[in-house]
């Protein structure tokens, strides 16, 4: 398995192969797919890091996560992607106890404006939510499969990977 630690870009790997990485709370495992080439590699993305903070409220950055995906596509070719979403992103029950003016959690709105946003710069739609994620290609089907541990990850992990130039990246 190709891995990516924390805040890192894996090593390119077949499609059928396997890419992973775990550890995530807020942050989002994406998967990148060069078609030509039939490669792929996992990143793990803090959205800390396009996430604009004004006082207590929050606002996404989509030049920053577009820079992102922008820097993963110089690396690796990636013309395709599917995104899993850190636990946080999930586990709504959790929040603060603060509503939306619709009467929702607060970080429910903060989720689905990341899950739009996510929409937006990479073309995928996140439907699952994990603490780990792995990747693979069966029969040209995309299997991107949610861990609730770390455990099918490979020892030294964490520390696999190219790290993210996250300075490089944000919003000017």
């Amino acid at each position: 398995m190709e891995a990516a630690g924390f805040n890192k870009l894996s090593r390119l790997t077949p499609v059928s192969g396997l890419v992973g990485t775990a550890g995530l709370a807020n942050c989002i495992a994406v998967v990148g797919f060069n078609s030509s080439n039939g490669e792929m590699a996992i990143a793990h993305y803090d959205t800390m890091n396009c996430a604009d903070f004004h006082g207590a409220s929050l606002s996404w950055s989509e030049t920053a996560l577009t820079k992102f995906r922008d820097w993963f596509v110089s690396k690796t070719k990636a013309n395709q992607f599917v995104v899993g979403l850190g636990l946080i992103w999930f586990n709504t029950s959790e929040s603060s106890g603060k509503k939306s003016p619709q009467g929702y959690p607060a970080i429910d709105d903060r989720r689905y404006e990341l899950i739009r946003l996510i929409v937006k710069v990479f073309k995928h739609e996140p439907t699952q939510s994990g603490r780990c994620f792995t990747c693979t290609v069966v029969n040209n089907k995309i299997i991107l499969s949610a861990h609730s541990d770390e455990k099918i990850m490979p020892e030294g992990w964490a520390d696999a990977g190219l790290v993210i130039p996250y300075a490089e990246l944000r919003a000017e």
